[in-house]
């Protein structure tokens, strides 16, 4: 695997995890214009750098714990159900090597996932790319709202065929 490809990989992974906090703040009454910018800028970011893709995978774990935060605080208390990983709070290595070798363990396919299930998600997620970067930057608050709540289906591994074409098609 190519450095580039693990730092986007990792990205990839760390982007669903603030997704998944955003969108379930955002059920709770809370969103944050700093969270919904990253996100947007993070999802937009596929012809960037190492350098760039290495700035926004530390960005991404500062901002997936500034939205579970503004989760608990509009929740009154910390969320205590099961947690995705990629929604878990983990350090991100500051180094590329680092975040390389991190990377390189999200990349590829999850043998756990049904082959229709996993190629649904990628569409999904290629979905909420293309929509990040139609907004310029910018997104309105029905856009990040969108993009959250396909972010976090992403994670969710109860989720069946039907459920993501839904998704899927709330993104077309």
């Amino acid at each position: 695997m190519s450095e580039q490809t693990a730092l986007q990989s990792l990205l990839t992974y760390a982007v669903k995890g603030v997704g998944y906090w955003a969108d379930m703040a955002r059920c709770v009454g809370g969103k944050d214009e700093e969270i919904d910018g990253f996100l947007i800028k993070a999802l937009s970011a596929d012809n960037t750098g190492a350098d760039e893709t290495s700035a926004l995978i530390v960005k991404a774990a500062e901002m997936k714990k500034k939205a579970k935060e503004l989760f608990a605080k509009k929740n009154g208390r910390e969320f205590s159900g099961f947690v995705p990983a990629p929604a878990k709070i983990f350090d991100i290595p500051e180094d590329r090597a680092g975040q390389v070798a991190l990377g390189e363990q999200f990349g590829g396919k999850d043998p756990r996932v049904r082959p229709e299930i996993a190629a649904v998600r990628e569409e999904i997620y290629n979905g909420v790319k293309k929509i990040a970067a139609s907004t310029k930057g910018t997104g309105t608050e029905a856009v990040c709202a969108l993009i959250d709540q396909a972010l976090a289906s992403l994670v969710n591994d109860k989720m069946d065929k039907d459920e993501y074409d839904a998704v899927l098609k709330s993104l077309a």
